[in-house]
């Protein structure tokens, strides 16, 4: 029940909803960077980008994305098998093989590993996201860039690795199309006072333990 929003370089392994705003109702948005009140508008869905994602499960965004009153733009997006990309995505791939996923916490972190059993580059050709290759929402007219408001580029993945703009992968890792990697900070494991043991994490996270 949004709009203007930007999805760049995720990793979606389940489910995407899309739920439209069934009550015109009228909302605030706000000033760049602010919490200030800039206007109210109705808030049809719409407006969004996608670029260079992974869809590690089948998802119909035809049917949630293409119907909205605002169209949605794209490119670069790679698919589960079975999925169904929206119509404005400009250079969507659906994979042949079904990906594998495996996301396991251990006494060293979170290791995700993450095999998509195919080319992801399909013979396309990505341009790294920039503020200028987003744009502008189109009912508050801000556009995409860093907190202190300079020009967003989108140059590093997620650990950092520059990001080959004649190899380009989706999703958050240049290292496709195989990944085994730690991605979280070290989890420390620890009893509470019931005796029951518990995986504890940064910012108060915590799991089961053994």
């Amino acid at each position: 029940m949004s709009q203007g929003t930007a999805f760049a370089h995720n990793l979606f392994g389940g489910h995407v909803k899309i739920q439209p705003d069934l009550w015109a109702r009228q909302t605030p948005f706000l000033a760049v960077h602010s919490t200030a009140g800039a206007g109210m508008h109705p808030s049809p869905c719409g407006d969004d980008r996608y670029f260079h994602n992974l869809f590690l499960h089948p998802v119909d965004l035809a049917a949630q994305i293409d119907p909205l009153a605002l169209p949605t733009t794209g490119a670069g997006n790679v698919y589960a098998p079975g999925s169904k990309p929206f119509a404005r995505d400009a250079s969507p791939l659906v994979l042949a093989a079904a990906p594998t996923l495996n996301l396991a916490i251990k006494p060293k972190g979170a290791l995700l590993t993450l095999n998509l059993n195919s080319d992801v580059t399909g013979g396309q050709s990505r341009a790294i996201v920039t503020s200028e290759l987003l744009g502008s929402a189109a009912i508050s007219g801000q556009r995409f860039e860093n907190p202190d408001e300079s020009a967003l580029s989108l140059e590093r993945d997620y650990f950092g690795k520059p990001r080959d703009p004649a190899a380009l992968m989706p999703g958050p890792f240049q290292t496709l199309p195989l990944v085994s990697a730690r991605i979280s900070p070290k989890w420390s494991l620890r009893d509470d006072a019931s005796g029951a043991r518990w995986w504890h994490g940064v910012g108060g996270s915590k799991l089961p333990g053994p």
